[in-house]
């Protein structure tokens, strides 16, 4: 494309580069017309600072649609152009580019050594523009590794930097997301609202989807999961108009997280799937086998440079010491003759380690798949669970003490209150791990309906439909490899008023402690599911209630088997029921912060090297 009023080819060369300039962030494939007409241009002129800045755009605009492969190569080529014309600045520019390419692989360490590299080419120049940038960057990297005391200094020297010289980048997203890491919501709420102004003003569409993402993440840290799917729609919009892919990636998980907090696992699911449809795709697109050797290449090139720059001031000073010249013209053919005998060496191995290199890149591909997929099922099975400060306002003195075995459970818990009456459960589900995870959210949404929807309010009669629920649900009447599967269960309904504790259990007791004295009550000698259990339940009836008075102070203990049932001390046995009950009456002397910390040491001090076996949960109220 050429433009119609400019009367020569270095007019419209310049005219091209400044409307893609003008345009790159709010209108990227205009911007890319714009840009492949200067370099087309620009290599017809034989105009190697053109095609350096060029190069560049095109860099800019295939980052933008997460095309990090594209953006690499021609940051690259820019890079290149940028130092034969020994163009400081554009080198601090391409490097600070190739910086944002491997942020957005993941990549934070090659990231952050790029930034540096810029920050001392612009220093030195005093390019403000280039510091801030760099800075800017710096802080993001920091805050991607954890290091928010990182983050936060970078942050402020930036702020500092642009009160001395002028602003030339908001500083507002950086500060949204530190705060938003920190857990001060209301800061990081004025920071993302600063944020969108400054940027809509900017007409910088790219990062006006960031900040509604980043707004979406803080909503859901409130709890406010519509309003966080409200924010998302102009993001949505944004990416989909101009191929933000990344940007539309980071959408897609946090949305998905927000159907989740909402219960609507089925668009929770859809859009996970999209999220992994459009990750698998970008990264075919992206080929980062392919960035890992062009980022290769460029060392190589680069110390090449670096070694031919010291040769030459080598070969300066001894021009004239002809003797030492011919000695190190043997040693150098030495070095050749040693170099020939050991690249043939290497030769016969090269290409089998390249075979070992693609296998183990296949390997870390698929562990990367699998663990993105468990550790997002995490995100789901905990948005179900009611966050324990939530609790501990209806029981000031309690705690939560739950270790998976895996990063997923199949241990979980249940709260809810009814007509003054505070409902508490614990559930140990059929395995563990994704399994086990599974079977929890189908308890967790059966419960939900026996007790919210259905309005049962005795323990017997809800574990009694709990377990009718599950056969229907996995076809337990039918022979099959999940004719057997099921849970575990305690369910206790507090009665405040009456000072009283109606309890059901499906294999599980529970245990109250009074003034040292500890009182078991019993669970029925059942489980919930399983086909062999619906014929012993046919005949019982179902899930007996049990009724236990309480006096204030009492300790109430509901758990699953994982804590006892744990290997270890000097003989490597398992703990046994007698040891964890001293456990819970020891625990029971404390606040209800000093006994979970107590029961996760003793736990640890017991299990020493042995691995742990079961998912583990245990509940202590303080009545």
């Amino acid at each position: 494309m050429r433009l119609n009023n400019c009367n020569s080819d270095t007019l419209c060369l310049r005219l091209s580069i400044s409307l893609c300039d003008s345009i790159i962030f709010n209108d990227p494939d205009q911007a890319k017309n714009y840009a492949i007409s200067a370099l087309e241009l620009a290599n017809n002129l034989s105009d190697t600072a053109a095609m350096a800045k060029t190069n560049n755009q095109l860099g800019v605009i295939a980052t933008i649609k997460g095309l990090y492969l594209t953006g690499i190569e021609h940051y690259q080529l820019a890079l290149s152009y940028y130092r034969v014309v020994n163009d400081e600045v554009g080198i601090a520019k391409a490097l600070n580019n190739i910086g944002v390419i491997y942020t957005s692989m993941g990549n934070n360490e090659e990231a952050a050594k790029n930034y540096r590299e810029a920050l001392v080419f612009n220093s030195k120049r005093n390019d403000h523009t280039g510091v801030s940038l760099n800075l800017y960057n710096l802080s993001i990297i920091s805050a991607a590794l954890k290091d928010y005391a990182g983050a936060e200094m970078y942050a402020d020297s930036l702020r500092g930097y642009q009160r001395m010289h002028g602003k030339y980048i908001s500083d507002s997203p950086l500060f949204a997301d530190i705060f938003l890491q920190k857990g001060q919501l209301d800061s990081a709420e004025y920071y993302y609202n600063k944020s969108i102004a400054e940027h809509r003003h900017e007409l910088d569409e790219s990062q006006v989807a960031n900040d509604f993402i980043g707004l979406a993440r803080l909503k859901i840290k409130q709890s406010k999961f519509e309003d966080a799917l409200y924010s998302l729609i102009t993001s949505e919009k944004l990416c989909q108009n101009h191929e933000f892919n990344d940007t539309y990636l980071s959408l897609l998980s946090v949305r998905a997280e927000a159907y989740a907090g909402l219960q609507l696992f089925e668009d929770a699911f859809k859009a996970q799937t999209a999220y992994i449809a459009l990750d698998d795709s970008l990264t075919q697109v992206n080929n980062f086998s392919r960035i890992s050797e062009l980022n290769a290449r460029y060392e190589t090139e680069k110390r090449d440079r670096q070694i031919a720059e010291q040769e030459g001031l080598l070969q300066a000073r001894k021009a004239e010491e002809l003797f030492r010249q011919r000695i190190y013209m043997l040693i150098f053919g030495c070095f050749l003759i040693i170099l020939t005998i050991i690249t043939l060496s290497l030769v016969k191995k090269r290409k089998t380690n390249n075979l070992l290199q693609t296998q183990n890149n296949e390997i870390t591909q698929q562990r990367h798949k699998i663990l993105s997929s468990i550790n997002y099922a995490l995100k789901i099975q905990n948005s179900i669970l009611v966050p324990e400060e939530i609790i501990r306002k209806r029981l000031p003195e309690s705690f939560i003490y739950l270790k998976p075995k895996d990063i997923v459970s199949g241990d979980f818990y249940w709260f809810a209150e009814h007509d003054n009456k505070t409902m508490l459960a614990t559930i140990d589900c059929t395995g563990h791990g994704v399994p086990g995870a599974f079977m929890s959210l189908i308890a967790y949404a059966k419960l939900n309906k026996i007790v919210n929807e259905q309005g049962h309010r005795n323990p017997g009669s809800i574990l009694t439909k709990v377990h009718e629920e599950i056969m229907l649900s996995l076809n337990q009447n039918e022979a099959g490899e999940n004719a057997q599967d099921g849970m575990d269960m305690s369910f206790c309904i507090i009665d405040h008023a009456k000072k009283s504790i109606s309890f059901s259990g499906a294999r599980n007791p529970i245990v109250v402690v009074r003034k040292g004295e500890m009182l078991e009550i019993k669970a029925d000698a059942l489980s919930i599911g399983g086909k062999y259990f619906n014929e012993i339940h046919a005949t019982t009836g179902g899930f007996s209630t049990q009724e236990v008075d309480f006096e204030t102070g009492d300790c109430l203990y509901l758990f699953t088997d994982g804590y006892m049932d744990q290997f270890g001390g000097a003989d490597g046995k398992k703990m046994n029921k007698a040891r964890f009950r001293d456990i819970l009456s020891e625990s029971c002397k404390m606040s209800a912060s000093e006994a979970k910390a107590f029961i996760g040491q003793q736990l640890d001090n017991w299990k020493n090297v042995h691995t742990q076996l079961d998912d583990i949960l245990v509940i202590g109220v303080r009545l």
